[in-house]
């Protein structure tokens, strides 16, 4: 948690692996302690609050579209915000969980809707929050198999795979780091303590 905190202080530097090649809540956790004035904690929670609630009506609207009653997706929802999962993710709010879960949820609404190219931007972006964003790919290419035709599986898994590796080649190539990965600053080296 701590190195995730200290992320938000200053996203531009990489604190090691694995925790710095995932830079996207600590960065919006960073922005939003900018434009609110808000201190890292107090933005690490609200936005960790944000996106926990968010995976919550998701899950319901995902449980609507497979057939579930409205009622019945209510309530399910509610036990994921009971469950580990939901509960855990709010309890530590300075993981970054809380987005993994809400763009998996995201993605497999979109795959059930079978729009490849929203697909390959969540992707993307998620790829930026924690890697295993990519655990959607399987599902993704047994729904591509199931419904499409051989040319389109191929292009479109293709267009999925890069669209993930583009953002894990990013953040593993230090590109988006004031410092490149082998010049690394650890997490004991930065200024606030929280």
């Amino acid at each position: 948690m701590q190195i995730y905190l200290r992320m938000a202080e200053h996203p531009y530097f990489f604190v090691g692996p694995p925790f710095g090649y995932r830079i996207g809540q600590p960065l919006l956790v960073h922005l939003i302690s900018i434009s609110l004035d808000e201190d890292i904690p107090n933005a690490f929670y609200f936005l960790t609050t944000i996106f926990t609630f968010l995976t919550a009506l998701l899950f319901a609207y995902w449980l609507c579209l497979n057939g579930s009653a409205f009622f019945v997706s209510i309530l399910l929802a509610c036990a994921y915000l009971l469950s580990f999962p939901g509960a855990f993710t709010l309890s530590a709010w300075g993981l970054v969980d809380a987005p993994l879960h809400f763009f998996l949820i995201l993605g497999l609404i979109v795959i059930h809707k079978r729009q490849w190219i929203w697909l390959a931007i969540l992707l993307f972006v998620g790829g930026f929050f924690k890697e295993n964003i990519a655990v959607i790919l399987p599902v993704a290419f047994l729904s591509l198999f199931e419904s499409e035709s051989f040319k389109s599986v191929v292009k479109t898994s293709f267009l999925l795979t890069i669209s993930f590796l583009a953002s894990f080649l990013i953040v593993r190539t230090g590109l988006c780091f004031d410092w490149q990965v082998e010049s690394s600053i650890s997490a004991t080296h930065l200024t606030k303590d929280y």
